[in-house]
């Protein structure tokens, strides 16, 4: 079976004065999306065996409103830190390194790396939906990949896109 990757951006955070970036909260919008991106993988996606989520609450809010859609066991979702501010390449670090038994992995995390890891990673696809997807990777979109490869050689055009959504609740 193909090896598929769930890439998710957090949905829409607020802006509080006096914030630290990785405190800010999700925006009304954004709570009212992402439980909508819940729905739309849930009936488009196989459930991910590995959930892997930034440590930024906006990130964590997302998750949560998202998994109550799905009810992914709390034991296949992980905070991780290496998903914050990261870079595509340090996303793939976190690809290559997931294992080799996992079928469906999801990241939730943020841009521009979660857009610049798609944009690296999709080799095929519908153009129509590639060209969205470039386009633009907004807040709570979601891009499911597939490849027959195994996680370690995931790189560059190794993926088809097989979707690409940008629920609203």
């Amino acid at each position: 079976m193909a090896q598929a990757l769930i890439l998710m951006r957090h949905a829409k955070s607020a802006w509080p004065i006096g914030t630290g970036d990785k405190s800010r909260p999700l925006a009304s919008r954004g709570r009212r999306d992402a439980p909508a991106a819940g729905v739309w993988i849930a009936g488009h996606c196989r459930e991910p065996d590995i959930v892997l989520v930034s440590p930024a609450v906006r990130t964590q809010e997302t998750w949560q409103l998202v998994n109550s859609k799905l009810d992914v066991s709390a034991d296949r979702v992980a905070t991780d830190d290496r998903l914050y501010a990261a870079s595509w390449w340090d996303l793939l670090d976190v690809i290559r390194s997931t294992a080799r038994d996992c079928e469906t992995l999801m990241l939730v995390g943020h841009n521009p790396g979660t857009e610049d890891l798609a944009d690296e990673l999709v080799g095929s696809g519908d153009p129509k939906l590639i060209r969205q997807m470039r386009t633009k990777f907004p807040t709570a979109g979601v891009a499911v990949l597939s490849s027959e490869n195994p996680w370690t050689t995931w790189g560059s055009d190794v993926a088809h896109l097989d979707a690409f959504r940008v629920p609203r609740g």
